[in-house]
């Protein structure tokens, strides 16, 4: 992987005259400054407790902790595929897991954060959060749709259906 310095080399060889150096330092001490801006934000962001984390949904209200099962058929094998849902401000509260296990305790059916190679990927993007849970089709049980959850000593309880 290329350096900063690597990456900027032409356009300090491109500045040839005086004014075209101090553009190009303004420029950069822009962009310092605003990365400085992020880090001191993301900082921030990681010195508050997982619980605090959670964001807003729309309108500012905070956003209600909830999962969505769907049931999906993969490419032309036809293959059903089970996909787990999460709203962001539960997977922030839970502490932002890279793996999620998939269990049933005393009938609850419980998503606890995993370590190694245990549970489910959290596969996090634009799309949302999300687990591909085809291989706990038999332990999670539920139709498709939307569920009530919360946040249980960082275990996260899935709850009724959300109407």
């Amino acid at each position: 992987m290329s350096t900063p310095q690597e990456l900027l080399q032409p356009l300090i060889i491109a500045a040839k005259t005086p004014a075209q150096c101090h553009a190009l330092a303004s420029e950069l001490e822009r962009i310092a400054a605003m990365l400085r801006q992020y880090a001191e934000a993301q900082q921030r962001q990681q010195a508050k407790a997982p619980a605090a984390r959670v964001r807003t949904g729309k309108g500012g209200r905070p956003s209600r902790p909830w999962i969505e099962v769907q049931y999906r058929v993969r490419g032309n094998a036809g293959m059903d595929m089970l996909m787990i849902r999460l709203s962001t401000s539960l997977y922030y509260a839970a502490g932002s897991p890279e793996r999620l296990d998939v269990q049933r305790v005393g009938g609850e059916l419980r998503l606890i954060p995993a370590r190694g190679d245990h549970g489910y990927k959290a596969m996090v993007n634009a799309g949302g959060i999300r687990i591909n849970a085809s291989g706990a089709r038999d332990i999670i049980g539920l139709e498709a749709g939307k569920y009530a959850a919360e946040l249980r000593a960082g275990t996260i309880v899935v709850g009724g259906p959300l109407g």
